[in-house]
């Protein structure tokens, strides 16, 4: 009997031994197991958040509300007002600017076929005719593949225009470039190197090259030159025939028809643009509530604070220099 309870005694033990490792088992399972279904479920939530995101965002492009927050583009809107990282703004940007041409990219978006993210890959190739080929793509292969398919179809994508910081005053500068600019740069080059007697390097020649631009086409630099013609006039007409010549009695005519033009003509005087530049130095001069000006420099035009429909004149007081969205806005708010 002795023997038959240590013999039960060790099976019992023994069997609360092999189970013991089971029980832990189970007992970490639904840990980790909760902790991955939570995580799927924040996923499911984020995509789902991405594709909402993407469809009211083609509601704003479409209807400007940006321009209600004084926000002067859809990227504005994304990185000022809903503070989204400039990457992720640019994705749904290219996403919502192609999908305008090619529909199907954001309904293939909208309904889980594919990511915003790997959309925006095929945003420089994609077209109307090839849309079923790339949407396909986009749908069934990897990121890898398809940036893959991009580079090959546009090798100019694979590169993209980058400026970064290589230390405090240094930066790296990287795009691509054609043969034929690339020819075109080689003989710039040369001609530099044939006229300094050295070797000229490539970042010497962009920099002559741009200044050169620069002080040609600046509006600001132009209207300080005229200024300055006009001073030089003035004061050599007055030092040789005196303020009664003829000369005075013919710039004062010509006065008279430049201050009827800005009355009549459409057309405005080109000493009233150069006064413009002088004051608004080629920028936007749009300041928002907070109190802070544009800084744009792109797509700039004068706009009449009385319009010229109303009776507006192109004078100095009246003008102002505005980028293109601050100029609609201006007139948007003006109509309503």
């Amino acid at each position: 009997m002795n023997a038959d309870h240590v013999s039960d005694e060790g099976k019992t033990k023994s069997t609360q031994q092999n189970w013991a490792v089971p029980r832990l088992v189970l007992q970490r399972q639904p840990a980790w197991l909760e902790r991955h279904h939570r995580a799927v479920e924040c996923a499911g939530k984020l995509k789902s958040a991405y594709k909402e995101l993407l469809a009211i965002l083609i509601e704003i492009d479409e209807h400007q509300v940006y321009f209600q927050l004084e926000k002067i583009s859809l990227h504005a809107y994304c990185v000022e007002a809903l503070e989204l990282p400039t990457h992720t703004a640019f994705d749904f940007i290219d996403v919502i600017r192609t999908s305008k041409v090619v529909p199907e990219l954001a309904q293939a978006i909208l309904a889980g076929r594919t990511t915003i993210s790997k959309a925006r890959r095929v945003c420089s190739v994609i077209t109307p005719h090839n849309q079923k080929e790339w949407i396909d793509l986009v749908s069934e292969c990897s990121h890898k593949i398809v940036q893959r398919a991009v580079a090959t179809a546009n090798p100019r994508a694979a590169a993209p225009e980058s400026l970064k910081y290589l230390s405090s005053d240094v930066l790296e500068l990287k795009f691509a470039v054609s043969e034929n600019w690339s020819e075109l740069l080689t003989d710039v080059k040369d001609l530099m190197s044939q006229k300094e007697s050295r070797n000229v390097t490539t970042e010497e020649a962009l920099f002559v090259l741009m200044a050169e631009y620069k002080l040609k086409n600046d509006p600001v630099l132009k209207a300080e030159r005229a200024q300055s013609r006009k001073q030089r006039r003035s004061t050599a007409v007055v030092a040789l025939a005196g303020p009664n010549s003829e000369s005075s009695k013919e710039n004062k005519v010509s006065e008279r028809v430049n201050s009827k033009a800005t009355r009549v003509a459409r057309y405005r005087p080109m000493s009233v643009e150069h006064q413009v530049e002088l004051r608004d130095r080629n920028r936007c001069v749009y300041v928002d509530a907070r109190g802070v000006q544009c800084e744009s420099r792109r797509w700039l035009d004068k706009h009449h604070i009385t319009e010229f429909s109303n009776g507006g004149e192109h004078t100095l007081e009246n003008l102002e220099t505005l980028c293109s969205a601050h100029h609609r806005m201006k007139h948007r708010y003006s109509r309503s």
